[in-house]
């Protein structure tokens, strides 16, 4: 537990309250965080200076006041806090206790789904984990909850609403980060109330989030409550109709969550995201599997299409590679209302869903103006280092992104294959990406446990790269890292005196004129 609040939340100066508060601060400061206790279940004022610590917690205060002291308690937690309130509790359902905290002037944390996981919150119920955050000072705009009940059906701020609906929405938030790499710049189309885009800049290493929106009260929201105090987060307001004017090639991600079914032309929008999408760029987007009752009709009013997994797939893949697929429940509403909180890859499961959500990503051969970046540096050439020295060595330096760094590019088996092929069949022999697209091939192959003849064929390609003369850095990494590969592939069919013979050749080559890394 300790683990996943440093994960949410941070270090910083904190307060831990009630039963066995002093063991979790001794954890705590064993992490090196400034950790106090205070065992004594506090019936009064908190003796602690107002927004004097970055996360106040509470162990098991709660299960036995009763409304008013419950009430009076938490609000003594936002008192000394300047952000997060951790709050362990039982008795009770999750959604009674997060109605009773929200309350007062805070939110759920935007990270909440790092402590309890969305599948979790149905089987991890008692004693209930819950994180929450104050609102911003500052904040004016829909402070009060009864703001926000006139635009619920178009926009509701997911962090501030108890339930299966909003734990639901959040969910696709985190799902969603995963694809986002270090240096992204991210657009979230269709932001609404702003929650989602502050769990993307909480939650990656985003250089940048934009959230946009046509509902200029939304994005006035959005400013106050989540824009506020992140300076990688900024939002727009801005009809999805018209992103002609924004430049090409300027976003590495787009997310667009419960979008597309309320514009009048999908595929217009989409052929923009990818306009917009540098090679190798990501698209996510989710939609609400035929939501339509006994007359076929969507009974939503402001949905203008119904989509269905085929529909959306094949939409999708009009305008990129399609990397996943994954099917969504939260029960309680008109579709599957029994159902459960879940939320996995739908590959080969069977399983309907409320929503698909699907993942996609722009060819790495698209022809662009835009100088390459591959984001872990603030520049391309950062250091004069081989390691990162990708568009000095490479004919296509976006398929470092797209096939080649592990945790930037696609962990889809099936896009690494075609994009392995693709660029087999367009770059030069004797390059870098020629030696990238072979050795992602020959661990493919070892993964899908490889006939005789492609591992034989495998092998004497690897033979012809490994041949070659070269004084080009990546060419050089790929050589030696094709003879360990190869080495593997002769042990997987037997040929132990093969492998010795590739063993040595990758031991003996001078990995030093790539750089240390590869030495090591």
């Amino acid at each position: 537990m300790i683990d996943r609040v440093l994960a949410a939340c941070g270090g910083g100066r904190m307060l831990h309250v009630g039963p066995g508060a002093e063991a979790v601060a001794a954890r705590h400061r064993a992490r090196a965080v400034d950790a106090i206790a205070l065992a004594d279940l506090p019936t009064g004022r908190i003796a602690v200076a107002d927004r004097s610590f970055d996360l106040v917690a509470a162990y098991g205060c709660f299960d036995a006041l009763d409304a008013s002291a419950r009430h009076h308690l938490f609000g003594e937690l936002l008192r000394a806090s300047r952000r997060a309130v951790l709050v362990l509790a039982s008795g009770r359902p999750r959604e009674h206790w997060d109605r009773a905290f929200l309350a007062h002037d805070c939110r759920r944390h935007p990270l909440h789904q790092l402590l309890v996981p969305y599948e979790g919150l149905d089987w991890l119920t008692d004693p209930a984990l819950m994180l929450y955050e104050r609102l911003p000072d500052d904040a004016r705009v829909g402070r009060a909850l009864g703001d926000l009940a006139a635009g619920r059906d178009l926009h509701m701020d997911m962090l501030r609403e108890a339930g299966r609906r909003a734990d639901a929405h959040v969910a696709r938030y985190m799902l969603a980060r995963q694809f986002v790499r270090p240096g992204d710049r991210v657009l979230d189309a269709a932001c609404g109330l702003g929650y989602g885009s502050a769990i993307l800049a909480d939650a990656t290493l985003a250089a940048r989030v934009t959230g946009i929106d046509i509902d200029a009260d939304a994005i006035r929201y959005a400013r106050e409550h989540y824009g506020a105090g992140r300076s990688r987060l900024g939002f727009d307001a801005r009809d999805l109709a018209s992103l002609r004017d924004l430049p090409a090639d300027s976003v590495d991600v787009v997310v667009s969550f419960e979008t597309i079914e309320h514009i009048a032309e999908p595929e217009a929008f989409l052929r923009e995201c990818t306009r917009l999408l540098t090679p190798a760029g990501r698209i996510i987007g989710s939609i609400p599997n035929r939501w339509v009752d006994e007359s076929g009709r969507d009974p939503n009013p402001h949905h203008l299409h119904v989509f269905d997994r085929r529909s959306i797939e094949s939409l999708f893949r009009t305008h990129v590679f399609i990397e996943g697929v994954y099917g969504q429940t939260a029960g309680g509403g008109m579709k599957l209302p029994h159902a459960g909180r879940a939320l996995w890859a739908a590959d080969d499961d069977p399983r309907d869903a409320e929503w698909w959500i699907v993942t996609g990503m722009k060819t790495p051969m698209a022809k662009s103006a835009a100088p390459f970046r591959h984001g872990l540096t603030a520049r391309a050439d950062a250091g004069g280092s081989n390691a990162l020295a990708f568009a000095r060595d490479y004919e296509n330096p976006w398929i470092v992104r797209a096939m080649v760094t592990i945790g930037l590019r696609s962990e889809s088996p099936a896009l690494l294959d075609h994009l392995a092929g693709a660029t087999l069949e367009t770059a030069a022999a004797d390059s870098a990406d020629a030696g990238a697209a072979l050795c992602v091939r020959a661990y493919r192959a070892l993964e899908r446990g490889a006939q005789a003849s492609d591992a034989d064929a495998l092998v004497a390609s690897i033979d012809d790269y490994g041949a070659r003369g070269t004084t080009t850095p990546h060419v050089v990494r790929w050589q030696i890292s094709l003879r360990y590969v190869q080495a593997l592939l002769l042990l997987s069919s037997g040929d132990r005196g093969g492998a010795l013979r590739a063993f040595e050749a990758c031991a003996s080559a001078d990995a030093l004129l790539f750089s240390p890394l590869l030495s090591t």
